[in-house]
């Protein structure tokens, strides 16, 4: 039995007798009741009315669900046909899938050697990927050994340019003093903590060329041995030589004979502000000592600055430009080093601002110095 006829065998249950049969009855009762309408009561006759008019809504209900069961017959015939389209289509494809399956079952080996395959990638991209960032590791090693030897290479070259340098100086200093009729002792120990033989040599220039008469000196030492020779020839030479340390000043005298003209002035260290830097190495009471004196000559290897970061060496600077003659020169040792690097350009900046035209000249040896002198003096910064 098909769905539709078990459908209609369900409605039938429910349903009243055909509509075409029912509209028969109807009619016969009508026929009836107007043969018997003289013999009836009015009490009758309403009642007659009544029924026919729920015969009437019964009738229209029955219509509505008629119409209903239509409907969804229709919809269940539709129904029926795509599905057995559809069950058609299946059977269609059936041995297209028993093939697809057979494909998949024959495949499966290599499907589950695919998924070793894949799982076997996984672990060789991990091994891979531990190389690569050992690989990594290793050329950064390398390279930053790379670097420090090339630093190192970088650092053994510029020392080396230094000391050809320094050695050059040298040969040219004994060149200049061989003859020199107020040098007389000609044996200097410069390097390290003293002044390099470019700083002796242009000292020796200073003093031969331009003859100052006043002559101050920060820092006792190998300097101090040429200035004391030439105060010794020149004997209105006015040379202070500022030095920190009595048990050295005790030595060097002891060694070395000092003229009347050089005074050795020993000051204490002390730490002050300057600018932004918070501590820089000075001479106590320097200012008040030389307060209104004026220089033709200034050596500055003193106080010690090697471990100042910001600043080093500005006793004199603070003085400037009042301490300064008019045929000024001013010497700095260690210009290679950031301190003094700064100090000699406040030095500038104190000359602009005082409006004080100047030279500025730098000698290289195993360290550097710088040499400012007033423009009529110019030609001391190129010897």
């Amino acid at each position: 039995m098909t769905l539709w006829e078990r459908i209609k065998k369900f409605l039938k249950k429910f349903l009243p007798p055909p509509v075409d049969a029912f509209n028969r009855e109807l009619g016969f009762m009508r026929d009836f009741v107007q043969k018997e309408n003289s013999a009836l009561s009015a009490e009758q006759h309403k009642e007659i009315e009544r029924v026919l008019e729920v015969l009437l809504q019964q009738q229209k209900q029955i219509n509505i669900q008629q119409w209903q069961m239509e409907s969804l017959t229709n919809k269940v015939r539709e129904v029926e046909q795509k599905t057995a389209a559809l069950g058609l289509q299946i059977e269609g494809v059936k041995p297209e899938i028993t093939a697809l399956g057979a494909q998949i079952g024959e495949l499966r080996p290599e499907i589950t050697a695919l998924d070793k395959f894949d799982e076997l990638g996984k672990t060789l991209q991990v091994n891979i990927n531990s190389d690569y960032e050992n690989l990594i590791k290793q050329m950064t090693s390398g390279e930053e050994r790379l670097n420090k030897r090339i630093e190192t290479n970088r650092i053994l070259s510029a020392d080396g340019v230094r000391n050809s340098a320094e050695a050059v100086w040298a040969e040219i200093f004994n060149n200049t003093v061989t003859n020199s009729e107020w040098l007389k002792d000609k044996t200097f120990s410069p390097g390290r903590w003293a002044v390099g033989y470019p700083y002796l040599y242009v000292m020796y220039r200073v003093l031969d060329v331009v003859r100052p008469k006043a002559i101050l000196e920060l820092g006792l030492g190998q300097s101090t041995k040429m200035i004391a020779q030439y105060s010794m020839a020149n004997t209105d030479v006015k040379h202070y030589v500022v030095e920190s340390d009595l048990n050295w000043v005790a030595f060097f005298q002891k060694e070395n004979v000092l003229p009347d003209g050089c005074k050795i002035v020993q000051m204490e260290y002390e730490m002050t502000p300057f600018k932004e830097a918070k501590e820089v190495r000075t001479y106590k009471g320097f200012s008040e000592t030389f307060a209104g004196m004026k220089f033709n000559f200034i050596s500055i290897d003193a106080p010690l600055g090697g471990d100042m970061k910001q600043y080093a060496r500005v006793d004199v600077l603070k003085m400037m430009p009042e301490c300064l003659a008019e045929d000024f020169v001013i010497m700095i040792d260690d210009c290679e080093r950031v301190g003094e690097k700064h100090t000699v350009a406040e030095m500038e900046a104190k000359l602009q601002g005082a409006a004080i035209p100047y030279k500025l000249g730098r000698y290289s040896g195993k360290k550097d110095l710088v040499l400012i002198t007033a423009e009529k003096m110019g030609f001391l910064t190129s010897m």
